[in-house]
């Protein structure tokens, strides 16, 4: 059972649909994964900026955001020592 020959050239429009359909997927998925790369940098490279503080009573009068942020910066200086490629 093989291929029928298709004259009217449906099956050839229905592959270029699927191929430009695909293309524009792909597409879609690369801007997001850059996108995502991209924020991840900018959030390492604040972070990589913030002095880290090891008094326990400031840490304790630290809330919301600065919080957030020694904890993630705490969280890259530790990965970057380890060599750990799984944090970031």
């Amino acid at each position: 059972m093989g291929q029928e020959n298709d004259s009217s050239g449906l099956k050839t429009k229905r592959q270029a649909k699927n191929v430009e359909y695909n293309q524009a997927k792909n597409e879609k998925k690369n801007n997001k994964d850059m996108a995502a790369v991209q924020k991840n940098a900018e959030k390492n490279a604040r972070h990589s900026r913030i002095s880290l503080i090891f008094d326990k009573n400031v840490i304790l009068s630290l809330k919301r955001q600065e919080l957030q942020d020694q904890l993630d910066a705490f969280k890259l200086a530790s990965c970057i020592g380890e060599g750990c490629e799984g944090c970031s």
